[in-house]
């Protein structure tokens, strides 16, 4: 990487936080860490290849790349928070988990992500920023303009999600483009 390069990566992953956007300063480094395993999970659910910095957006934003941490009250589980009441019977038809402690895999859990999203993307046949509302705040969010408050926060993750593939050394693979 070369030196300007470095600069910006860190400039950007350091950028202040908007109102919207959370971020903590170690999920950059777990993204880079696990590119490989987001990947792959991305692919298997049959996510596009481009959404796979997608994917790590939410979990940045849902869990700071926590993987280990579950959501209030039981409700949602893994990296991703996924709402096991709703898709609960998805994973298990499709044999990702049997229950939702197992989302708290780190794997399974960024799986059973991937497949939620192409599950509201197929099932509404929306615009990306809704799949986004959907999956941040369920149904409801057909109710909303495409300005949902949700989509832009992990939106906004996205640039430094980016950023953040540049501290994995050698070429890396992002929609079947080399960074």
């Amino acid at each position: 990487m070369t030196r300007l390069a470095a600069l910006l990566t860190l400039a950007i992953l350091l950028l202040p936080f908007s109102a919207e956007a959370r971020w903590s300063p170690g999920a950059g480094q777990r993204i880079a860490q696990d590119w490989e395993l987001i990947r792959q999970a991305a692919w298997v659910a049959g996510l596009e290849p481009r959404h796979a910095t997608l994917l790590a957006a939410i979990v940045a934003h849902e869990t700071h790349y926590r993987p280990l941490r579950g959501g209030r009250r039981g409700q949602m589980w893994g990296p991703g928070q996924v709402h096991w009441a709703s898709w609960g019977e998805l994973l298990r038809r499709r044999h990702i988990a049997e229950e939702p402690e197992d989302l708290l895999d780190e794997y399974v859990g960024l799986l059973a992500s991937a497949t939620v999203l192409v599950q509201l993307q197929r099932r509404y046949s929306r615009s990306l920023e809704i799949t986004l509302c959907l999956y941040g705040i369920g149904p409801r969010a057909l109710q909303y303009d495409v300005d949902c408050q949700y989509s832009r926060a992990v939106l906004a993750n996205l640039p430094r999600v980016q950023a953040a593939l540049w501290l994995i050394p050698g070429p890396v693979m992002v929609a079947g483009e080399v960074l």
